[in-house]
């Protein structure tokens, strides 16, 4: 069965009210017209038909029936079938203006008419709006005059209240491209320039006003202790404020001074005021620190606010359906972070578990487990660059199902098979037959101490040797036309040994089994592999299903699937997904194989889905998205005028529904205090493009203030963690200094010596943190054998000096680190792969189904997470890695800016005296402070191993 794009072809484009609706031939879909953006138009071209969908968004009318055999079938060959017999076939795109696409298909003969249908009603709708808003406008600068004699802050609403905001925000998105809409007719172009500088010139009135009132308060007695940046952000009062700070800045102490100010300036009363949380801990601590605030004159007031109206989000979703017994609920429930990963995880355990009798769900969680584990990346189409080869395979991981270290992917794949399969086999075993070939092959192998090339001996290695058969294996890194990938050194001369060894094989008459590369790209690999060994009469003694699930459960796969099934889970209920939902995203995921991969995982999380709902029903009770969902539904009117939120920079999309929600029930202003540096909690839902781009689309138009200042560290902590976090451009800029000069540095470890340096930390050092990306139990002395040359502490190491009373050394993970500091840090086990830091498994791509805005920076989340735990430090931080291959991204990336401690062994780096701004003209290196008989002077680190000479004078 093949997939049936006609289903989204348009019929009919009409005006419903102020909706536009698209009649497609399976269903049709309605938008308001106040929500488009933009519209696009693209030809899918016959020689890339799957590549076009890759930016088509959510495809409209898809027959769910025949989803099925589109992707198992081969998506590019279906739709060259499909669409390239006729007419050209355009992909027409609705833009909102939350960057949501929503693409129908449309023929050439008709794609002009249905794009001029849109463009009519858009521009009819909007022209009449436009002119409501330009009437407004007249109002404007009088009501500011009689504002501005009130001697406060004046809100946008306030002077821009008569104004449609849906169109306001259209007006804004539109400046940038007025005269290259793809919607705008030439009136509207000519009435939203108009309308466009009025509004900003009364506005910037306006922040005169405004800034004024700031300057002249800034001596108010509830500021007192407040720096001047913070002093803005409690004095700012605009209907919605974002107020971004960074690490150590006095966040809670600026929300602590917002709540006094409100109450002492009789803004609010107490009963007026909601303060909500992210968890249960955070909640406890503001309630605490309202309480203990120092006003004697409102102490009452504020112990009513933290009595009453303090709450995280999900207890405020429950406290109105409580009334109304809804549902019961766990009245006692942790922080999010323990909740999710351990009672939720244990919860998923179960019903995995359970799922083992259902025949279906078995083959498909094995299949995924041996095929589908990872996302694969085609050597042709997905990776350039042998630096990105090599990231690669040391993400995924390089070790097989019984313990065995591969070169490549493939081969891992391949390996895993034979395993499963009862088949004995002998990895790189030397051949036994004549072998006098010496290729000019470029090596594309792992090069390190631990994995040396084997044909430096002259001597023939093949991939696999099956034992019982004496057959060899041999995996060939080829297309359909015999190319090797483009990365390789000497491609040609890989080609050239390929067609040696086959000679070789064929004049010893050794039995030779050959797989490829393109195999691998078309789905095909291990079908072809079974046929080619049924072919030589191999015996296949398939492993027994619960052996299988003993392994994966030993080798940590099964753990690490049930919590992505948790975060997919926590997203698919926070968006409010539908299973035709992600079907429709999967169309463009990239190549066959990943479609695939996300197929089989979608069927397995369904059953999951349902079974985890069902066992919900059950107990008649609901889970923390559920309390979100269904309190935003039956939300009650109490009357606030502030919303204060904590930690928003974490904030999902069911919460940021939820409190815009509660926002236009009550018409009530909105404090959202955060740090998008800090944003690590995807896993619960976390969508950190709420705070860095959809703030203004969720909650109208707002004021943005930094606190610029840390109190926490120095200059060098400071600068090294802002630029290590800025590098992805996503993130919001700001500029953060130390409020005082604290002496502190950034050491780097590539070996294992963390036992040694934590000797010599605990002596100087009264209160240290041991920093992990997981839990203290995932790094046992079984991960050490999976992955020996990585240099790992194992939590037997740690707990030395965990368990030592005598000394203050706590370990934690990064996670539950957030929010506490300490004098000194020690990240370990910084590694690549999935346990390792960055983690692979936080940028798997089947999240990106459930994402609203992926985020398409490589580790965006896990590079905030390394802010996070390098911000903890007040004095040093101590990170520890492995070397060169199996050395942390992260760690490679600081390492440029960092000098080696020894020139003549580069295993230990400081931030201390930074490299020199000057490079070596040989070697393009940064010259490294080192010492002679004459003093300090600049060098080129490559003195011992290249002896180079060039010296520069400090």
């Amino acid at each position: 069965m093949s997939l049936n794009l006609g289903g989204s072809g348009i019929l009919k484009v009409s005006q419903i009210g102020g909706k536009i609706e698209i009649q497609a031939e399976a269903e049709k879909k309605a938008f308001d017209i106040s929500s488009i953006a933009d519209v696009e138009l693209q030809l899918i071209k016959s020689e890339d038909p799957s590549g076009a969908f890759a930016t088509a968004g959510t495809v409209i009318g898809i027959f769910a029936g025949d989803f099925t055999g589109a992707i198992m079938g081969g998506f590019g060959g279906w739709l060259g079938a499909k669409l390239f017999s006729k007419e050209n076939t355009y992909l027409l795109s609705i833009v909102l203006v939350t960057n949501e696409k929503f693409t129908f298909s449309t023929t050439a003969s008709e794609k002009d008419l249905h794009l001029s249908e849109i463009q009519y009603i858009y521009n009819e709708f909007l022209v009449q709006k436009l002119k409501d808003n330009i009437k407004a406008s007249k109002k404007w600068l009088e009501n500011l005059k009689s504002k501005s004699k009130e001697k406060r802050y004046i809100a946008f609403s306030e002077i821009f209240k008569d104004i449609n905001q849906d169109v306001h925000i259209i007006c804004e998105k539109q400046e940038d491209k007025i005269e290259n809409s793809n919607l705008l007719d030439s009136i509207n172009q000519r009435s939203i320039s108009k309308y466009l500088i009025n509004y900003k010139t009364v506005n910037l009135e306006r922040k005169k006003i405004n800034d004024l009132f700031i300057k002249k308060n800034s001596d108010n007695k509830n500021l007192k202790g407040l720096i001047s940046s913070q002093k803005r952000a409690v004095l700012t009062d605009d209907d919605s404020t974002l107020i971004n700070a960074g690490a150590g800045s006095g966040k809670t102490k600026t929300i602590l001074h917002k709540i006094a100010y409100l109450i002492d300036s009789k803004l609010a009363l107490p009963s007026e005021i909601l303060v909500l949380a992210y968890n249960r801990n955070v909640k406890e601590e503001l309630k605490e620190r309202i309480k203990n605030f120092e006003n004697k004159k409102i102490k009452k007031s504020l112990e009513l606010v933290a009595d009453d109206n303090v709450y995280t989000f999900h207890g405020y979703g429950a406290k109105q359906l409580r009334k109304r017994k809804i549902a019961k609920f766990n009245e006692k429930t942790s922080d999010f972070e323990s909740e999710l990963r351990i009672r939720k995880g244990k919860q998923l355990d179960k019903i995995i578990n359970d799922l083992y009798s259902n025949k279906n769900f078995k083959e498909n969680l094995l299949t995924y487990f041996s095929e589908f584990f990872y996302t694969y990346k085609d050597y042709f189409k997905d990776i350039e660059t042998y630096e990105d080869y090599i990231k690669y395979i040391r993400n995924i991981g390089q070790v097989t199902l019984n313990g065995d270290f591969m070169r490549s992917y493939e081969e891992i794949e391949i390996a895993n098979y034979l395993f499963i399969n009862g088949i004995k086999f002998e990895y790189e075993k030397e051949y036994s037959g004549d072998y006098l070939y010496q290729s000019d092959e470029a090596d594309f192998s792992i090069k390190d101490k631990n994995h040396e090339k084997r044909n430096k001996d002259k001597k023939y290695h093949p991939d696999f040797y099956l034992t019982d058969y004496k057959i060899y294996l041999e995996h060939f890194a080829l297309n359909k036309n015999n190319e090797a990938p483009s990365f390789f050194k000497n491609p040609t001369g890989y080609y050239k040994q390929y067609l040696e060894k086959i000679k070789v094989h064929k004049h010893n008459k050794t039995k030779l089994i050959t797989t490829f590369s393109w195999e691998k790209s078309e789905g095909k690999l291990l079908k072809n592999l079974e046929k080619k060994l049924k072919k030589h009469n191999v015996k296949f003694k398939r492993l027994k299903d619960n052996e299988l699930i003993k392994i994966f459960k030993s080798s940590g796969k099964l753990s690490r699937f049930t919590e992505l099934v948790s975060t997919f889970l926590s997203h698919y209920k926070s968006n409010e997904l539908t299973e035709k939902d992600i079907k429709n995203r999967i169309l463009g995921v990239n190549g066959d194989n990943n479609k695939k991969r996300c197929l089989v995982f979608l069927d397995l999380f369904l059953k999951i889905f349902n079974n985890y709902q069902s066992d919900l029903k059950k107990d008649k009770s609901i889970d923390f998205d559920d309390m979100i969902i269904e309190g935003r539904e039956k939300l009650q009117l109490e009357d606030f005028k502030y919303v204060i939120v904590d930690e928003f920079q974490d904030i999902s999309q069911g919460r940021a529904k939820f409190l815009k929600r509660i926002k236009e029930r009550n018409n009530a202003k909105l404090y959202c205090v955060g740090d998008d540096w800090q944003a690590i909690n995807q896993f619960s839902g976390g969508d950190v493009t709420i705070f860095t781009k959809d703030f203004e689309n969720l909650y109208g138009h707002f004021e943005r203030v930094d606190i610029d200042t840390t109190f926490r560290y120095g200059k060098k902590i400071n600068n090294i963690s802002s630029d290590f976090v800025q590098k992805n451009p996503n993130q919001l800029k700001k500029i953060v200094k130390p409020h005082t000069e604290i002496k502190g540095d950034i050491h780097i470890y590539e070996k294992n010596v963390f036992t040694e340096v934590m000797n010599k930390i605990t002596k100087k050092h009264k209160n240290v943190f041991v920093l992990g990306r997981y839990n203290l139990d995932k790094y046992d002395n079984k991960i050490r054998t999976r992955l020996k040359w990585s240099n790992i502490s194992t939590k037997y190491e740690i707990n030395k000096f965990v368990r030592n009373r005598s000394l203050n050394v706590n370990y934690k993970t990064i996670h539950a680190a957030k929010g506490l500091e300490s004098d000194v840090v020690c990240v370990v086990n910084m590694f690549p792969g999935i346990l390792g830091f960055p983690s692979q498994m936080e940028d798997d791509e089947i999240l990106f189904l459930v994402l609203p805005n992926p985020e398409n920076y490589p580790n965006a989340e896990e590079r905030r997470l390394m802010y996070v735990a390098m911000t903890r430090a007040k004095k040093e931080v101590h990170l520890f890695s492995g070397n060169g291959f199996y050395s942390s991204e992260f760690v490679k990336e600081l390492k440029k800016e960092f000098r080696p401690v020894d020139t003549e062994n580069t295993s230990r780096y400081s931030s201390q005296n930074n490299l020199s701004k000057f490079l070596c003209p040989t070697h393009k290196v940064r010259l490294v402070r080192r010492s002679g008989r004459r003093g300090p002077f600049w060098g080129c680190p490559k003195y011992f191993s290249d002896n180079c000479r060039h010296t520069r004078d400090i």
